[in-house]
């Protein structure tokens, strides 16, 4: 049996983070070790007691990212895309190499030595996802995708739409969800949309309508609820209680946890969703190209493939039409999953486990600070340099935040331009519609036009419709290895646009 584990041994102001492979738990010569030194305040849960002295989160974080993400400053980049991509701390580099130098693993579709070292690592990697998200295995199962809008396309495939089972989702979504639709209208099922304020926020009373029947189906009472929890555009924290609401009105819900899990501590077993995805890439930023469908055992069964491919069966008929699919997560994975990077998902949930409530702590401080700053910046004239979107309560906050800006006369700049002047100055950040297309265009006051696209658009089409260069935007988040000195890089950023006129 290979297993992973985090053993931590106080030394001074550090602590030893023990990273061990073990293939023969009896026996400590099967036994191989190797450690890395971080702060010794960080722990495998936040309530965990400890009798060591406790130092402030920042300081903590501070560290670590002298530590883990020194590139960053003798890059002399500012980076502000978590929303888009996590970075990802050195070590995990570092020790999923060495396990992959030191140990021989072989496609887990066999019972071979080498295979069953994957497929201990695999069972492994599972458990730690359902432990990462505190369910367990009891009630739910991991799907490993290619990522989260691989684990939406496999849901969206396989759920039993029809006429009594529309599919419901929000204005406010990534366009991997809204892709679900087409399944929807294949099989006769409606898509009822739930609006959401100018603010991002869901219009619980269009919320209320649309889950309790009074949707374009208002005989059906039933359906898939797929939701976001948290907007990739605004960074608009949704109330996770209508995900509860809705499956107690008896709908099943998929809830898209891919940008709250990067800056908050998310728990399955208190929003009680059908399922949920996300993408490892999002939370720790290394390896992409793998994601996880967490859907509980019930639901699973309501799933009906329309495909089945190797490692998903147990017998096929050839020639002939039966088929005989397999139990469990395999009949949902199709072929060989990426098994050599688990070894890094099962290191970075671990790491994550220790840091993400310090992270959480340290975006909302890095975000208050943000807007708090930027609202005061202003053109000679009094005229604000930007328009500051989201939600009026902190708490409805996650780590993005969405900007328009503005010209001395107040007319909007073109959010591409503002990329392109930050890129001078080594910011990176995001600009656009961001994959959300109606966010962006609610943001911009542009809902009328984006309602009003029909077949066959383009984006140039629209750009000349609407008389704009670029559509959407410009979105800054933080995230895992954020400190104070990129949020007022950004800011003095801003300042800098004001004091020359710079978008005139």
């Amino acid at each position: 049996m290979v297993q992973i584990g985090i053993t931590t041994t106080t030394m001074g102001e550090n602590c030893l983070i023990s990273i061990s492979e073990t293939t023969k738990p009896t026996h400590p010569k099967y036994r191989k070790h190797f450690s890395i030194s971080i702060p010794k305040l960080i722990r495998l849960r936040s309530s965990e007691k400890s009798s060591e002295p406790k130092l402030p989160a920042g300081h903590i974080l501070d560290r670590i990212r002298g530590e883990e993400f020194s590139r960053l400053d003798e890059a002399g980049m500012v980076y502000l895309d978590y929303a888009g991509a996590a970075l990802y701390p050195k070590h995990l580099l570092t020790k999923h190499h060495r396990f992959l130098e030191q140990h021989v693993l072989g496609n887990p579709h066999s019972g071979s030595p080498a295979s069953m070292v994957s497929s201990q690592i695999e069972i492994q990697a599972r458990k730690e996802v359902l432990k990462y998200f505190d369910v367990n295995e009891d009630e739910y199962m991991v799907v490993f995708t290619s990522n989260a809008s691989g684990a939406l396309k496999l849901v969206a495939e396989a759920y039993p739409f029809g006429e009594h089972a529309r599919l419901m989702l929000s204005e406010d979504s990534h366009n991997s969800l809204h892709g679900m639709r087409t399944f929807a209208a294949k099989a006769g099922a409606q898509t009822d949309y739930i609006r959401v304020h100018d603010s991002g926020v869901i219009d619980t009373e269009s919320f209320n309508r649309i889950v309790e029947g009074h949707g374009s189906q208002p005989n059906t009472t039933k359906g898939l609820l797929v939701f976001t929890a948290q907007s990739n555009v605004s960074g608009v924290k949704q109330d996770l209680d209508l995900v509860k609401k809705a499956h107690t009105l008896g709908h099943d819900t998929v809830i898209d946890i891919a940008a709250l899990a990067a800056t908050s501590r998310v728990s399955l077993r208190k929003i009680n969703p059908s399922a949920a995805i996300v993408s490892f890439y999002k939370l720790f930023g290394y390896p992409t190209g793998i994601g996880a469908l967490i859907m509980k055992k019930d639901f699973a069964e309501k799933l009906r493939r329309p495909y089945f491919g190797g490692g998903t069966v147990e017998t096929v008929q050839v020639p002939g039409l039966h088929v005989t699919m397999a139990d469990g997560s395999r009949r949902f994975e199709d072929g060989t999953i990426n098994f050599l990077s688990l070894p890094a998902v099962i290191y970075g949930l671990q790491f994550m486990n220790g840091v993400i409530d310090l992270v959480q702590q340290r975006v909302r401080e890095l975000m208050e600070y943000t807007i708090s700053s930027l609202s005061t910046i202003c053109y000679k004239n009094g005229t604000h340099t930007v328009t500051i979107h989201g939600a009026v309560n902190p708490s409805q906050r996650g780590g993005s935040l969405a900007l328009t800006f503005h010209a001395t006369n107040g007319d909007e700049v073109d959010c591409g331009k503002i990329d392109m002047l930050a890129t001078k100055e080594r910011i990176s950040l995001r600009s656009g519609c961001l994959c959300n297309p109606a966010m962006a265009a609610i943001l911009t006051h542009h809902r009328q036009e984006i309602g009003q696209i029909g077949e066959n658009v383009k984006y140039s089409d629209l750009l000349e419709y609407l008389g704009k260069g670029s559509i959407g935007v410009v979105r800054i988040s933080f995230g895992l290895a954020s400190n104070q000195k990129d949020a007022d890089k950004f800011v003095n950023f801003v300042k800098s646009l004001a004091k020359n006129e710079a978008l005139d």
